[in-house]
């Protein structure tokens, strides 16, 4: 007996960082005669899913390019990703070096290196960027949970 799992996302092109959201689909059956029967309804059954995914995912996207975060939100959301387990220590400061250094999503900076508001989708690819320390059998899940936390702290609807 061997498991499937299916994920949907997406991937930002200007970094490579995935973008996942919902629970990922999985199937294992024993196999026996119908296992096909039941392989292709698994299928058919993920790939409506996706549909919806995806359809949340560019909602969030959007959500998050209009969504303004202070240098005190970036902090108090940091410090909670922590707390709840989203974020290791080690993420956390590669956390901080993407939102000062990033090539593509740094925020912008006094003159004297304090970050300023920006938006949160900014936020939220610096946060996928430290979680390119996941161990990859929990890369999926961790950025899913990643994308829940971040709409649900911020009201987002996602439909």
């Amino acid at each position: 007996m061997r498991k499937v799992s299916f994920a949907s996302g997406a991937v930002v092109l200007a970094c490579w960082n995935g973008m996942f959201i919902g629970d990922e689909g999985s199937f294992a059956r024993r196999h026996h005669r119908n296992v096909w029967d039941d392989i292709h309804a698994a299928v058919d059954s993920q790939v409506e899913q996706m549909a919806d995914n995806f359809t949340q995912l560019m909602d969030f996207k959007r959500q998050s390019e209009n969504q303004i975060l202070t240098p005190k939100n970036v902090a108090s959301l940091a410090g909670r990703m922590y707390f709840n387990d989203l974020l290791s220590p080690r993420m956390l400061g590669d956390l901080k070096k993407e939102l000062y250094e990033s090539e593509h999503w740094a925020f912008n900076q006094t003159d004297d290196g304090r970050i300023l508001s920006d938006s949160m989708w900014k936020f939220y690819n610096n946060c996928t960027q430290a979680l390119k320390r996941s161990p990859a059998h929990e890369y999926v899940e961790s950025t899913s949970k990643l994308t829940s936390y971040l709409a649900d702290a911020a009201g987002f609807s996602l439909n």
